[in-house]
């Protein structure tokens, strides 16, 4: 007894015969993260003081060395030396614009006595309610 010969399916047969594929569940794609909120500079008070604007960062008026600074300087036994600390901590990168403010126009130096003036009114100028001594 001969055996029939063994044919092989043709493309179309097993595309017919084939089970059907299944379908994969859509694929979900992965949220992006939240974002941070951008970076914002802490909120400052902007005052006018002798024609020239100043920001003075919040923070700095929450700053109990600067209040310190301030009172060894106002008490008249603070060190000059408290100044320029006093107005770097209070004007920030205005520093220097602040310094070419109170510039004496003749001599071309900064005076002690201008900028503690201009500290001086820099602080009333944030607090309008407070006397000045």
């Amino acid at each position: 007894m001969s055996e029939p010969p063994v044919t092989m399916p043709t493309v179309a047969q097993m595309a017919v015969a084939a089970p059907p594929t299944p379908v994969a569940p859509p694929v979900t794609l992965p949220q992006d993260p939240k974002v941070p909120a951008a970076f914002e500079p802490p909120p400052v008070i902007t005052v006018e003081v002798d024609g020239l604007q100043v920001a003075v960062d919040q923070a700095a008026l929450d700053d109990v060395e600067i209040y310190d600074m301030l009172n060894e300087l106002s008490s008249g036994a603070g060190e000059l030396a408290l100044v320029p600390r006093i107005m770097r901590a209070l004007f920030g990168p205005q520093y220097r614009k602040v310094l070419d403010h109170i510039r004496d126009k003749q001599t071309g130096r900064v005076t002690f006595g201008a900028a503690q003036t201009f500290i001086a009114d820099t602080m009333a100028a944030l607090d309008p309610n407070s006397q000045r001594s």
